[in-house]
């Protein structure tokens, strides 16, 4: 039997624009869709600001 891939996502912006915002949430919906795409376990996830 072959164990998933364990994943873990970082998300981070280096300001508080606006557009950075708007960076966050981009990073963190392709994260989530690479690691669900490639049916990898998400056990964890950081974000930084």
């Amino acid at each position: 039997m072959q164990r998933k891939v364990r994943a873990v996502y970082y998300c981070r912006v280096s300001t508080d624009d606006e557009n950075q915002a708007t960076s966050m949430i981009n990073q963190k919906q392709e994260s989530a869709r690479v690691i669900q795409e490639n049916g990898w376990e998400l056990v964890d996830w950081y974000i930084e600001r």
